[in-house]
């Protein structure tokens, strides 16, 4: 996959207040610039979590899992996204900011979900990949399509 980034962290907070989900935070958003089968360019709705701590709790990787699947599921959220997502490539485009040649997206209507995991070393990484398979099954369970993981080796060494 090829990702844009959209430089914007969604917080619910805009939403009405029936379709409001408490404490919820989006840390990225990316377009996936290759479209899908149906010709569409997925919008990602991307969690970023940092070591085994952050996986627990109640901003773990499920509780996360569950508040992706109630936004991607209020139909307003989707039509915010979507739109917040094109005015800022609308706006990147007109200001001349992007990296080689600007394209057009022709971008999907309900955003999916990657969990973006970073480890410190072997053991954080079989902890998270129990983490990130402890996530595909409850977005299973709750009939969501398959999480986008993306497993990163976050530590440095120095020579």
């Amino acid at each position: 996959h090829h990702l844009w980034l959209a430089p914007l962290e969604l917080a619910t907070e805009n939403l009405n207040c029936a379709d409001r989900i408490p404490r919820t935070r989006i840390d990225l958003v990316l377009v996936d610039t290759i479209p899908n089968e149906q010709g569409l360019n997925d919008i990602y709705l991307a969690e970023l979590k940092v070591g085994t701590v952050a996986t627990e709790g109640t901003s773990g990787t499920i509780d996360h899992v569950e508040k992706t699947f109630k936004l991607i599921n209020t139909e307003k959220a989707c039509q915010d996204f979507k739109e917040d997502v094109t005015n800022i490539i609308n706006v990147k485009s007109e200001l001349g900011i992007y990296t080689g040649t600007a394209k057009q997206f022709n971008l999907a209507d309900k955003p999916k979900m990657m969990l973006i995991l970073a480890y410190r070393g072997e053991e954080e990484h079989k902890r998270l990949l129990k983490d990130s398979t402890a996530a595909q099954e409850k977005a299973k369970e709750l009939g969501m399509d398959e999480i986008k993981i993306v497993m990163h080796n976050a530590l440095i060494k120095l020579d």
